[in-house]
């Protein structure tokens, strides 16, 4: 009888020991996501873009986000397929904001994400 219990109480034990180390470590990303918004937030201030600068940016923006939903929501594509697509069309968008600065801002821009990626 003691066995018993004691058998019993040892795989208790174990069962709960092994049940902790499968956990998964879940990354807060909606604090990461708002840091990275403000930091972009920033850096638009900073450019002191005119009133039509900043529609047109929140015109492209605007698009982009319904491109970027559209190819992630394509069932047809893989994970890698859809990546490739986002990474493409994130580029082609950073090449559409340049078209909208100034030299000036241009440069500006420049310099703050040299100093991001220091």
């Amino acid at each position: 009888m003691k066995k018993a219990i004691l058998l019993l109480i040892i795989s208790f034990a174990a069962v709960s020991g092994f049940s902790q180390i499968q956990r998964k470590v879940v990354k807060d990303t909606s604090a990461s996501l708002a840091k990275t918004k403000e930091s972009k937030k920033q850096q638009l201030k900073q450019l002191d873009l005119t009133k039509e600068q900043k529609g047109k940016i929140k015109e492209m923006r605007k698009a982009n986000k319904d491109s970027k939903d559209a190819i992630m929501n394509d069932e047809t594509l893989t994970d890698e397929q859809k990546k490739s697509k986002v990474d493409s069309m994130k580029r082609g968008n950073a090449r559409k904001m340049q078209g909208v600065l100034t030299d000036e801002q241009k440069q500006k821009w420049k310099e703050m994400r040299k100093k991001k990626g220091q």
